[in-house]
């Protein structure tokens, strides 16, 4: 089973917009705005940036395009740049997220294993 902490502990450390895109790949033509930058959506990829990636009131960073309906959090960039489904993949998306942040998760055990493949 998925640790609630650890995901939050993920989300707390993904908290600066600019070192996020940067490890995504996604500052190419990005704008400065309050808070964060307006890319260009990794989702249908415009020409002109409309994908805002902002820090919200609570410290996390929240994404939203303005060209598509692209919205959620910085895990909901990650699987969106790595081609995952963010329900299905969890893991995957937690374990790539985990990584550009530097956090260690603790490994599955079996029986969470067998869940996570159900």
């Amino acid at each position: 089973m998925i640790d609630r902490d650890e995901v939050d502990e993920v989300r707390r450390a993904l908290s600066d917009p600019r070192r996020l895109c940067l490890a995504l790949g996604l500052t190419k033509g990005a704008l400065r705005q309050r808070g964060g930058l307006v890319i260009s959506c990794p989702r249908h990829g415009d020409r002109t940036p409309s994908c805002s990636v902002r820090v919200y009131g609570d410290g996390t960073i929240g994404v939203r395009c303005f060209g598509c309906d692209l919205a959620g959090d910085a895990l909901s960039l990650v699987a969106e740049v790595n081609g995952l489904d963010l329900a299905r993949d969890f893991r995957s998306v937690l374990e790539a997220a985990a990584e550009l942040a530097g956090v260690t998760l603790a490994p599955l055990g079996d029986a969470d294993e067998a869940r996570e493949r159900a």
